[in-house]
């Protein structure tokens, strides 16, 4: 992959790129960060584990600080035993606390069902900004149909804060290694086609990854039994609160 000297081939986007404007009121819709351009839209969700060395469902999160002496965010990232974790699916747990499984959903409609709104201590919430890389390597797969054999781009919103354009370019054969090695694993804030067939979106405080793209497209996305994703509007709520 290439860096790129200039922001340039970021410009379709217009004024979205993530940017809030201070005075915004109420929840953001996907169409302000995605251009209302595209057939269809999907979210994919980041995955949830079960660590299955903790036994029940008593024990929540805010208990275990004070007796294992974790941190106050600690669902977000707290691995534990990696051997013990199981994947399970947001709409699992969806049918276990009688939360809609919908277009808006997010990690915060678990935290009100949860007495004290703090998360059981067995359940380890999504990775936020980023997806796993199982879920990254099959999109791509699926992506490759879609990309006429044009160069992509890749676009890190965090990356521009602090150093160079965080703008990059290649082959989309070659994103995937590149992500494992050069970029930490950490999936870009945007990625596209140079067609600009579809494009690829998760914003750093979502624990979920939006694709918008042709009918065909998201279909397949849709269908897919290794990605757990929803249909969305380019008017669906996207994020309610977004933390400064």
């Amino acid at each position: 992959m290439e860096i790129l000297n200039t922001k340039q081939a970021i410009d379709w986007l217009g004024g979205l790129k993530c940017r809030f404007k201070p005075d915004h009121k109420g929840p953001h819709i996907l169409k302000c960060w995605i251009p209302d351009q595209f057939d269809a839209y999907v979210k994919i969700f980041h995955w949830m584990y079960e660590d299955t060395s903790i036994d029940g469902f008593d024990l929540t999160w805010g208990e275990a600080r004070e007796i294992e002496g974790l941190v106050k965010n600690a669902p977000f990232g707290m691995w534990g035993d990696m051997t013990k974790l199981k994947r399970i699916r947001w709409s699992e747990l969806c049918d276990r606390y009688g939360v809609d499984f919908n277009p808006e959903l997010g990690t915060e409609r678990f935290t009100e069902v949860f007495a004290t709104r703090s998360w059981p201590r067995r359940i380890v919430a999504a990775n936020e900004g980023t997806l796993e890389m199982e879920d990254c390597e099959e999109l791509t797969s699926i992506l490759e149909r879609y990309s006429s054999g044009s160069s992509v781009y890749l676009y890190y919103d965090f990356v521009e804060r602090f150093e160079d354009t965080g703008s990059y370019s290649g082959k989309l054969s070659e994103v995937m290694s590149w992500l494992k090695t050069e970029a930490g694993s950490w999936t870009p804030t945007y990625w596209w086609p140079q067609t600009r067939e579809w494009v690829v979106f998760t914003y750093h405080d979502m624990s979920w990854t939006y694709v918008a793209g042709s009918r065909s497209l998201i279909d397949e996305i849709l269908v897919d039994p290794d990605l757990e994703s929803i249909e969305v509007t380019s008017d669906s709520i996207a994020c309610e609160v977004i933390r400064r």
